[in-house]
């Protein structure tokens, strides 16, 4: 899965590269808010600067949103 993910003492830190796709971006989300620290987490942090392709149509975005929301 082309991303890191880094624990903050108040958050989580995501780093994407290379080709992301919704599936590989849900994955990351299940696998935050399966994580008892997310219960406490203040942010959320994307960094999407080495990213080359994001494919991320209008309905995933949605769908991302009310999951985060």
């Amino acid at each position: 899965m082309p991303h890191e993910t880094d624990w903050a003492d108040r958050g989580i830190e995501w780093r994407y590269f290379g080709h992301v796709t919704p599936d590989e971006a849900r994955a990351a989300d299940q696998a935050f808010y399966s994580d008892p620290r997310s219960d406490h987490a203040q942010y959320q942090l994307v960094d999407l600067r080495d990213v080359t392709q994001l494919d991320f149509p209008e309905t995933d975005q949605r769908l991302s949103a009310a999951i985060d929301g």
